[in-house]
């Protein structure tokens, strides 16, 4: 029996012939849900900016992390 060693690729998935990073899907969903948000932004308060501030690190720590696996790519 033969081992297999899949080391960095069980970090994408394929998607017909990509190989794309497990993490963009999640990034592009909170960057979808921060775009929707912004544009329904109409009042300041705790929760709101609580809302906008949690929505931007999560995008920004998404992106990066889409990046950095797609320049890891074999």
């Amino acid at each position: 029996m033969r081992e297999v060693r899949v080391g960095i690729l069980k970090q994408f998935i394929k998607l017909g012939t990509f190989m794309l990073p497990r993490y963009i899907l999640y990034a592009i969903m909170f960057t979808t849900l921060l775009v929707f948000f912004v544009s329904q932004f109409n009042e300041v308060n705790f929760y709101s900016v609580f809302a906008l501030v949690f929505g931007v690190l999560g995008t920004v720590i998404l992106w990066y992390e889409t990046i950095r696996g797609w320049q890891q790519k074999p």
